[in-house]
């Protein structure tokens, strides 16, 4: 079973790595998510995360 992230947990990759997941923007999470992120960790956190990370992209997403 993966390891629960919480909003203090460090981004493990990519451009916001060694951040804390509270920092990471929301547009690029979901971008992330979108994309099918194999990372078990990573997609936990934001599909717990999804309606506020949703609402704080607002109409900034990136389409898929």
């Amino acid at each position: 079973m993966p390891t629960l992230f919480s909003h203090t947990s460090q981004m493990p990759f990519g451009r916001y790595r060694g951040k804390q997941m509270k920092d990471v923007p929301a547009v690029y999470l979901l971008w992330l998510h979108d994309k099918g992120c194999t990372d078990k960790a990573i997609r936990q956190y934001v599909e717990m995360e999804y309606q506020r990370l949703v609402k704080e992209a607002g109409n900034k997403r990136i389409k898929v």
